[in-house]
């Protein structure tokens, strides 16, 4: 038999004791609130997806399920701001709930965008590509160049 006290494998006990659960006499009741808030609703990452196409193929599966999209990305920079907005743009307001301004993110600032702010929130701009003019000094060097 083992020494429990000096087994460094030995589950060590708590420093607080643990709470006693609480005895629910009618469950039906306890149950409903948590019914009414579960929510079915996606969080869509443009990087984690793969980029803006199997992000759109994430957006218009969420769509026929009937989901609630919240696009987002995992890193921030003006360009992935620009991409986020873009596809928002095309999510039903209905189905949309929110987009994550992923520009706050960083200090530095690589691309000015042309969006457009209005009182019921943010729509991309209008020039060519995603509405990004790149500050090619902000970049610095290239690492690398194919020719």
């Amino acid at each position: 038999m083992r020494d429990l006290a000096r087994d460094p494998r030995a589950a060590r006990p708590l420093p607080v004791p643990p709470r006693p659960r609480r005895a629910r006499p009618d469950r039906r009741r306890s149950r409903r609130p948590r019914r009414r808030r579960r929510r079915r609703r996606i969080n869509l990452k443009i990087s984690k997806a793969g980029g803006l196409i199997p992000g759109r193929r994430h957006r218009d599966l969420a769509r026929a399920a009937g989901l609630t999209v919240s696009v987002q990305d995992t890193v921030g920079s003006s360009l992935s701001y620009a991409a986020i907005l873009h596809l928002g743009a095309t999510v039903p307001p209905r189905s949309l709930r929110g987009v994550l301004n992923a520009e706050e993110m960083v200090t530095r600032r690589i691309a000015a965008l042309d969006t457009v702010v209005t009182t019921d929130g943010v729509l991309p701009g209008r020039s060519p590509g995603l509405g990004a003019t790149v500050d090619v000094e902000a970049l610095g060097e290239p690492v690398a160049v194919w020719e």
